[in-house]
């Protein structure tokens, strides 16, 4: 089985809620994932809303709090600086793209790692 990574950067963050409208959709590549799985991440705020949520409301993914993976693991999150300093092994166009959008944030931005 192979994991699909969907990075979140937080548009809004007031601690104790954020959400994310931006997901940037990475290109598989074990290596980059191997690296990003080995940075230190912190579990999201309680209420944390993207794109991403699923409950037994709805069949398809739909907006709302999202607090877990479709694996049943907790969302996490890592700061955007951390994850500039890996850089893809993938030559392909899309990830470069998404480390371009991740390098011109600021730097203690979180984003969050949503593995399905």
């Amino acid at each position: 089985m192979g994991l699909d990574l969907c990075l979140l950067p937080f548009d809004g963050d007031s601690g104790n809620w954020a959400y994310s409208h931006t997901m940037l959709q990475c290109n598989r590549d074990s290596e980059l994932f191997e690296k990003i799985q080995k940075l230190k991440s912190i579990r999201v705020p309680p209420d944390f809303g993207t794109f991403h949520c699923r409950d037994d409301e709805y069949e398809q993914p739909h907006y709302g709090n999202t607090q877990e993976t479709p694996y049943g693991e907790p969302v996490e999150y890592v700061l955007a600086h951390d994850l500039v300093k890996i850089t893809p092994d993938d030559t392909g166009y899309v990830n470069k793209a998404v480390w371009a959008y991740l390098k011109e944030l600021p730097p203690r931005t979180k984003v969050a790692l949503f593995w399905r």
